[in-house]
């Protein structure tokens, strides 16, 4: 009889009645189901290996082959996979040679409600079915002589029982005994997926090549992109870029580069700003840059005088570019030429003296200097003069 506590019973009936209900119960760590961490777990563990056995009889027809529904005694067929033993007549029929199974989920969970033979049964022959259920499923390894448990919960999902892992097998002809070292789950085939694949935050999904067909990223190398869409992206790319460039570029860009291209492109480029790249090719689609107009006078950074060949000029010498070596360089001082030089190399012609510095034009009879005007010697009267008196040689005389 269950120990209880009265409505007399003292603190000390009640504490000996409780220790005495617990020792007869008993721990819960000594349950040997797969999941203790309450009672009401285990008691379904349990529950999901209760072993239940059912008998199906059908009475065939001549040549029928299919096996479903209601049998002689009025049973549904439904079964689980791997858990049945179908005859025919006294004869034990083996799954996949002499039948099929189908009907998965038609009735409820994970169940199959379908018996197809391979070969169509006689008029009258008794086909017999005996579907049994339980959650053990386990298989001596004749290589290992191990045993492998999985377990199926009342919600029809199977977890396994086994405290070192797993191993997946796709073909049976090449079984893989061994699990990769620092692994639990191992894939023994080909992989394929008709969903998503999600990895848990703080994972990693590691490959030695990853590709869809056309993409594919191998050894560090990305190829068959057709765009690239990052807010930062650092390293050599090779084919059309469109976005923030950093490292060197082969290829063409098409489209506006608003951050820094910090390596040598070669290939054309739309637009750019904000750059620093010091080594742009010539293309058919150019712009002006200020490291491109900083190149072709050679300074490709005003701070950076590496490239600028010069001392002290003297004697009136310049500074020039040398467009041959890419640099500037100071030029050869110009000649220079004093007064006296250019006195030197003025003489006078027919009609004109040059003395120091100065120029003076030759008069003969008829000619005079009047005022800075070379004119003729002349004078306008209205009557003859009968003698010349004083004036020159050469004096005209013009009567009116």
């Amino acid at each position: 009889m269950a120990k209880t506590v009265d409505n007399h019973s003292t603190l000390e009936d009640f504490r000996r009645k409780y220790n005495d209900l617990a020792n007869e119960v008993g721990d819960k760590t000594g349950l040997r189901t797969e999941n203790t961490q309450t009672v009401i777990d285990a008691i379904n563990s349990i529950e999901d290996k209760t072993f239940f056995f059912q008998e199906f009889q059908y009475l065939a027809t001549a040549s029928q082959t299919r096996f479903t529904g209601l049998d002689a005694f009025n049973n549904t067929l439904e079964f689980r996979q791997q858990k049945i033993q179908v005859y025919k007549n006294a004869q034990h029929l083996i799954e996949g040679d002499d039948y099929t199974i189908g009907g998965y989920g038609a009735l409820s969970g994970n169940t199959h409600s379908i018996i197809d033979l391979v070969v169509g049964a006689s008029l009258n022959d008794k086909i017999t079915i005996y579907a049994f259920t339980g959650s053990y499923l386990g298989v001596v390894d004749s290589t290992s002589g191990s045993v492998g448990f999985f377990s199926e919960t009342a919600a029809n999902t199977i977890y396994n029982t086994n405290d070192s892992g797993i191993i997946l097998q796709g073909d049976g002809a090449n079984k893989t005994t061994v699990l990769e070292s620092g692994y639990n789950i191992q894939f023994a085939g080909t992989l394929y997926s008709e969903g998503s694949l999600t990895m848990a935050p703080s994972t990693t999904l590691t490959v030695d090549a990853l590709t869809d067909g056309t993409l594919t990223i191998d050894g560090g190398v990305l190829s068959g992109a057709s765009s690239i869409s990052s807010t930062l992206f650092s390293g050599n790319l090779t084919g059309n870029v469109t976005g923030n460039v950093t490292g060197n570029l082969t290829g063409n860009v098409t489209g506006n580069v608003t951050g820094d291209l910090t390596g040598d492109v070669t290939g054309t480029v739309s637009s750019i700003s904000n750059h620093s790249t010091t080594n742009l090719s010539e293309g058919t689609n150019q712009y002006f840059t200020n490291s491109r107009a900083d190149a072709r006078i050679g300074l490709a950074d005003l701070t950076d005088l590496s490239n600028v060949d010069i001392s002290t000029p003297t004697n009136g010498q310049v500074l020039q570019y040398n467009t041959a070596l890419s640099k500037w360089e100071n030029a050869a001082a110009p000649e220079t030429y004093n007064n006296s030089d250019v006195e030197n190399y003025i003489s006078g012609g027919n009609g004109i003296s040059y003395s120091s510095g100065v120029i003076n034009a030759n008069v003969t009879d008829g000619i005079v200097i009047e005022s800075d005007n070379i004119q003729l010697d002349y004078e306008t009267v209205s009557v003859a003069p009968s003698s010349v008196g004083s004036t020159s040689t050469g004096h005209l005389w013009f009567v009116i």
